[in-house]
């Protein structure tokens, strides 16, 4: 993105896959083409850095550039990530991982997931292999009651479609600084509204 383009106009063109993914003062990305990160620099307001850190994480949607922003994301801040499309094809790789000693440290999970087994059911099966598993359900349905009552069904945390950057970063490291303590509460990430 060129210094003299108005800002506005490219964010305009960066709606039509994911929705818009800036606030006022915030980070945006565009995952069309290259992926590439923006930063705004002349806009008020202040830049929330998002939380780095270390760890694994596996992120299991079904949507490809869903995936692919979570995988850009997280990598950039430090996290190692592998991808699943399905349910079916996360509870295995997990499980692989798992009983080779790599354990992942946090599960992104869809909801909503194609093949028959959503979210809720594969965390079920996540929790036979491992029952320490920290899974964050993730879905751009809102008013599903997994999304306001996800301790009840397992998940350690929750994150709404589609992902920004701050959030998605936090609620990450918030699970896994969590996981790490000796007391295990449940995290969940309350967006600001702007």
């Amino acid at each position: 993105m060129g210094q003299s383009e108005p800002l506005q106009d490219n964010a305009k063109e960066k709606r039509g896959l994911f929705g818009s993914f800036r606030r006022s003062g915030g980070s945006s990305f565009s995952l069309p083409g290259t992926l590439q990160q923006e930063m705004p620099i002349d806009l008020p307001g202040t830049i929330i850095q998002p939380n780095g850190g270390t760890g694994r994480v596996l992120v299991v949607d079904d949507d490809k550039a869903i995936r692919a922003l979570a995988d850009f994301t997280l990598t950039s801040l430090g996290y190692q990530v592998m991808q699943a499309e399905t349910a079916l094809q996360g509870v295995n790789l997990y499980r692989e991982k798992f009983e080779a000693g790599e354990r992942f440290d946090v599960v992104i999970l869809d909801l909503t997931l194609p093949g028959g087994m959503g979210g809720k059911e594969a965390l079920q099966k996540l929790i036979e292999i491992d029952p320490t598993v920290n899974a964050i359900v993730s879905s751009g349905y809102a008013t599903d009651v997994t999304m306001s009552r996800y301790q009840d069904f397992g998940f350690r945390g929750v994150i709404a479609k589609p992902y920004e950057i701050a959030e998605l970063g936090k609620i990450v490291h918030d699970v896994m600084a969590e996981a790490a303590s000796t007391s295990f509460r449940i995290v969940r990430y309350t967006p600001s509204t702007d």
